[in-house]
């Protein structure tokens, strides 16, 4: 038993505790329900595109490899007015992978800009 429990210790990852807080709130779109992309149709850049405001590259979840889209989805259903950016972040990051908190911080600013979220 101890064997397994410090062999577990040793495999399991060490993550950096994040260097800043964001305590900025996203508070969802009461008017907008389901995910933001559904096969060909991307809500968030729709949005965007209505509002006259080009694509600017960021520095997202998108860039998160292969779980990108999940990492992206669930922080955006984690979304619930009450946690904040850096709140977010520590479950996707328990979950899923490190998540930097700077690029988490650009994906919200991308939803805000379209209107998705706003700030509490």
């Amino acid at each position: 038993m101890r064997d397994s429990l410090a062999r577990l210790k040793a495999e399991t990852p060490r993550v950096p505790v994040a260097a800043g807080r964001d305590a900025r709130v996203p508070v969802r779109n009461a008017e907008i329900r389901g995910p933001l992309d559904v096969y060909y149709y991307d809500h968030v850049t729709a949005a965007l595109a209505s509002r006259g405001q080009a694509e600017a590259a960021t520095n997202d979840v998108t860039t998160l490899g292969a779980d990108a889209a999940l990492i992206a989805y669930e922080a955006f259903n984690l979304a619930d007015g009450r946690r904040s950016l850096a709140e977010i972040r520590d479950v996707l990051t328990g979950r899923y992978q490190p998540v930097p908190l700077a690029g988490l911080a650009a994906y919200f600013d991308r939803l805000a800009r379209a209107g998705v979220v706003t700030w509490k």
